[in-house]
């Protein structure tokens, strides 16, 4: 009941928060501990497939079964266990995660290493504090990269943009940086690829992509003072595309970030008693994600050892 309320609480509460104007560090916690959550929560009902299943009056009937396989131009008899097959198709959902979480962490590194690659294919030299110069008519400037982030614009900003757009525009940029951005971004995608069978995990991760932007705008206009120019910049470069990594200038939920700027809204604080509010939750699912990630190993191990001693009660011939 426990487990079940606390992925009722993941799902359910930040949907009804309104978190679009929240501070936005605290919002981007939110949602990607509930990304942490639903990740658990998927492997834990994986994890209980393996206690479950084979108290089944199926997996008991499926594992008397016995077939021999004959291949002809061999003569070999191959023995097949119904035991065996089931113990096979009860571990399988949790192999499938694993497969899952593996594949899209080896997808983000072979990526990261390809724009590296690229980057230094492309490059036409330093910019403005110590940004890279890549070429392309379009306004384009974004952060690429995950152990050794760099600032990437292009010619075309450096031409189309006044000088104060393009100290905010670096600056928002710095933010990601400055904010390991890409880091949260990496364990999000991962988890988002073990949870993607629940619903809603697609919009939380978009929620989140949304909020690290909100950041880095926070970051950036905390140090330039210029809310306005942030705006100019993001929608002169909002048409470009982003070939460079993650995060572009003109990312997630650009006209909801310029509205914002716009109402000199770009640092939001909120209420005193809206914030505590905010960072009681952001603890609160911090210790949920902490506990239930503890219980993992020992569910896991429970559930192995549970399927093993299901050996199966028919011997095939081989």
């Amino acid at each position: 009941m426990t487990v079940a309320a606390l992925l009722g609480a993941a799902i359910v509460i930040p949907s009804f928060l309104r978190l679009g104007r929240a501070v936005p560090s605290l919002a981007a916690s939110i949602w990607i501990a509930v990304l942490l959550l639903r990740a658990l929560f998927t492997i834990l009902a994986a994890i209980s497939l393996l206690a479950l299943i084979p108290g089944t009056e199926a997996f008991a009937a499926i594992s008397y079964w016995c077939w021999n396989a004959t291949v002809p131009l061999l003569g070999t008899h191959l023995g097949v266990s119904g035991a065996r097959l089931m113990q096979a198709i009860t571990i399988m959902p949790l192999l499938l995660l694993s497969v899952f979480g593996v594949s899209r962490l080896t997808q983000i590194a072979k990526s990261h290493r390809a724009i590296r690659r690229r980057l230094r294919a492309v490059s036409l030299g330093k910019g403005p504090d110590g940004s890279v110069i890549v070429g392309g008519a379009q306004v384009m400037m974004g952060a690429a990269g995950l152990v050794r982030p760099e600032v990437v614009l292009s010619a075309g900003a450096l031409t189309y943009l006044d000088d104060q757009e393009l100290e905010a525009g670096l600056a928002h940029e710095r933010g990601h940086i400055a904010r390991r951005h890409s880091w949260w971004l990496a364990i999000a995608e991962v988890c988002g690829s073990i949870a993607r069978p629940l619903p809603g995990t697609r919009h939380a991760l978009g929620q989140l992509k949304f909020h690290l932007e909100r950041d880095a705008d926070h970051w950036a206009v905390a140090r330039t003072r210029n809310p306005l120019a942030l705006a100019s910049a993001i929608c002169k470069s909002a048409s470009s595309p982003n070939p460079v990594g993650a995060f572009a200038l003109s990312g997630d939920g650009a006209v909801a970030r310029v509205d914002q700027l716009l109402a000199a809204d770009a640092n939001p604080r909120g209420s005193t008693s809206a914030r505590r509010m905010l960072a009681t939750l952001v603890m609160v699912l911090a210790v949920a994600c902490v506990a239930i990630a503890s219980s993992v190993p020992s569910a896991a191990a429970s559930g192995v050892k549970h399927l093993g001693a299901h050996e199966p009660p028919v011997h095939c011939p081989l």
